[in-house]
């Protein structure tokens, strides 16, 4: 993976003297004018597991990088492979031109192997690259579950977020005790932030009573690799269909959520679907992630609809300050 990633390549021991260097001028040519293009605001740790191929770690850390443009941070990202003797490090550092100077960001990263058996590296040694006094976010991709019981939780526990992504690990770590669970935050369901307004802006022009009378399944299906997004959608849907079943009154039997994959060859990447008992009212969506257009079908009693829609998922690095700076809507 660090061979896939780039950065210039140096000793471990070298790293903490690089850094404090990097944006240092010559004596007599005044301050740098870089003084305040890499101020930062955080410390995102991006670990990376073993099962984690060069292609991804590559996509994974531009995604990085990107949120990094807006929100400048020092991001640390540990590759979970055998330290290489010829190059256990990279340090990484470039900056990016806005309309103006003043525009200007500058990100740096540190890159290193991590030997998952050494049980006091993340607890001594990552600390020494990070930038004091400012919050920690810890980005799990493809970390066994079981490591991250015995080697990650002290660390986790100084971590203002813990970061994961349940279409990518599928649910790995669902069974660990995390030390505050409220900050677990799942980079699939804040892919699904704009998804969640479109189809909440619509259903909101209905009543409560409308949207909940009858309703006997909401079924959520998903393409290969959503299976995240469809069951975050799912449980946001469960969520707020009691909330109108509160609100109208209603005290008969809630209806059954579940989430099933589309047969092969769908075109659609999620879809959503609304059956009522003893009525023709219905709520049909969907999504094509490719186009970024999709359909809605829809009557609740007074008219049918049939609208296009344009939609589609956060782009990474939003999706990343979605999950790092905002709550999601069960909180």
């Amino acid at each position: 993976m660090l061979e896939s990633l780039p950065g210039i390549p140096m000793a471990v021991p070298d790293l903490g003297d690089a850094l404090a260097r990097m944006w240092e001028v010559e004596p007599g040519e005044g301050e740098s004018p870089l003084a305040d293009s890499h101020a930062m605001q955080l410390n995102l740790v991006l670990h990376l597991g073993p099962a984690t191929t060069a292609a991804e770690a590559s996509r994974v850390f531009d995604n990085a990088i990107l949120f990094a443009q807006r929100y400048p941070c020092r991001i640390v990202v540990l590759c979970s492979e055998p330290r290489h003797p010829e190059l256990p490090a990279k340090l990484f550092s470039q900056c990016y031109l806005g309309s103006t100077f003043r525009d200007m960001c500058c990100c740096e990263a540190v890159l290193v192997t991590y030997d998952a058996r050494d049980s006091h590296f993340l607890d001594n040694l990552v600390p020494l690259w990070l930038e004091p006094d400012l919050p920690t976010h810890y980005w799990l991709h493809r970390v066994p579950p079981d490591v991250v019981r015995q080697h990650a939780l002290p660390f986790i526990r100084r971590c203002n977020r813990v970061i994961f992504d349940y279409s990518v690990d599928h649910g790995s770590y669902r069974d660990i005790q995390f030390p505050r669970p409220d900050k677990v935050k799942d980079l699939s369901l804040a892919r699904t932030l704009t998804l969640r307004q479109a189809i909440g802006q619509y259903l909101s022009a209905q009543s409560p009573e409308a949207l909940a009378d009858g309703l006997r399944n909401v079924i959520t299906r998903y393409d290969i690799g959503f299976r995240g997004e469809a069951g975050n959608l799912s449980c946001w849907q469960e969520y707020c269909v009691e909330v109108c079943r509160q609100r109208a009154g209603i005290g008969e039997r809630a209806p059954r959520f579940s989430v099933e994959a589309l047969e092969v060859g769908s075109a659609s990447t999620i879809e959503i679907e609304w059956q009522y008992g003893h009525s023709s009212k219905f709520f049909q969506w969907s999504m094509r992630s490719r186009s970024g257009t999709g359909q809605l079908a829809a009557y609740f009693g007074a008219e049918r609809e049939y609208l296009p829609v344009q939609v589609n998922l956060l782009p990474p690095d939003r999706a990343l300050s979605e999950a790092i700076f905002f709550n999601d809507w069960s909180q």
